[in-house]
């Protein structure tokens, strides 16, 4: 993340200030969900949180810069890949949990942001995505020093078409995007692959 988009340095770490970063993450989301990054702002931001604006700007200096936090800590908390497992099943449960995180409103307000997002955001979107995805390449690649023949072209192919289903797939709302979907999105994504 640029450093200017960086809470402020200096800023305190304790029990209160985690409290306050929570509580103004959650509002976020909150606001985003209702209307949107373009209605988003500030002050909607820090009266949804039950903190002075004054509190949200010494921490963000924009809503640029507080998405740009929100991204991070979401692609943060999606990143870590399951340890084992055919490929199937580790890419079974990286959708299960993307999918998780993605149904309450809030997961989906964030997720509309990864697809391309507002302007000012695409960078900062296109890196939270690139993050969240990285998972689902690592199992590829395991995958492929195991002896399945798939070039690297074939596997970025692979890993879009199944996180943006995934993504979509909640996005639309078509439907509930339970296990069993989640296995046949897997299973479109790894067609014509032998078991690994």
């Amino acid at each position: 993340m640029a450093d200017s988009l960086r809470p402020t340095k200096g800023v305190h770490q304790g029990p209160r200030s985690r409290r306050v970063v929570a509580a103004v993450h959650a509002a976020t989301l909150h606001e985003l969900g209702r209307v949107g990054f373009a209605g988003l702002t500030m002050d909607g931001v820090a009266t949804r949180a039950g903190v002075h604006r004054s509190t949200v700007y010494r921490r963000w200096p924009s809503k640029v810069a507080l998405v740009a936090d929100l991204l991070d800590t979401g692609a943060e908390a999606l990143a870590a890949a399951p340890a084992s497992g055919s490929l199937a099943e580790v890419l079974g449960a990286l959708g299960r949990r993307l999918a998780g995180a993605l149904h309450a409103p809030e997961g989906r307000a964030l997720a509309a942001l990864l697809p391309g997002g507002p302007p000012e955001l695409r960078a900062l979107s296109r890196a939270a995505r690139l993050r969240v995805q990285q998972p689902y390449r690592d199992a590829f690649d395991r995958a492929v020093a195991g002896g399945l023949d798939l070039a690297p072209a074939a596997v970025d192919d692979r890993v879009h078409l199944l996180f943006f289903g995934l993504v979509h797939a909640v996005l639309d709302g078509d439907g509930p995007l339970d296990g069993a979907r989640v296995d046949r999105l897997v299973a479109v994504a790894l067609a014509g692959l032998p078991a690994v």
